[in-house]
């Protein structure tokens, strides 16, 4: 006579769907970092080298600030503008993204 084992079956139970989802946003909340605060002198360097891209059409390598987690992107800057302190980057596949001039961490320009 044999005893039916579930196997590994009989530990997956423990965990409900609610709680998984919940360890996640935990997790998540951990990993998020607090706004770097950058200088007047930091700002005016990023713009700087984005009027140079725009000049020279040369490809960019963007650090962004989103909701805690810092997103890289990358192409070519298509607008600089003044108003709306707003950039439009266009990237390789020749998806259109609108960049705030706040958000931005870091700008690298590919010579």
């Amino acid at each position: 006579m044999s005893i039916r084992d579930r196997g590994l079956k009989k530990w997956h139970g423990f965990f409900m769907p609610e709680h998984t989802g919940e360890l996640k946003n935990i997790w998540l909340e951990d990993q998020r970092i607090a706004m770097p605060i950058l200088d007047e002198y930091q700002l005016q360097e990023f713009e700087e080298s984005l009027r140079y891209a725009i000049d020279y059409k040369l490809h960019v390598d963007i650090e962004v600030y989103v909701d805690g987690f810092i997103e890289n992107k990358h192409g070519f800057v298509q607008r600089l503008d003044q108003i709306t302190k707003e950039i439009s980057l266009k990237a390789f596949n020749g998806e259109l993204t609108v960049i705030k001039f706040k958000e931005i961490l870091k700008v690298k320009v590919e010579k």
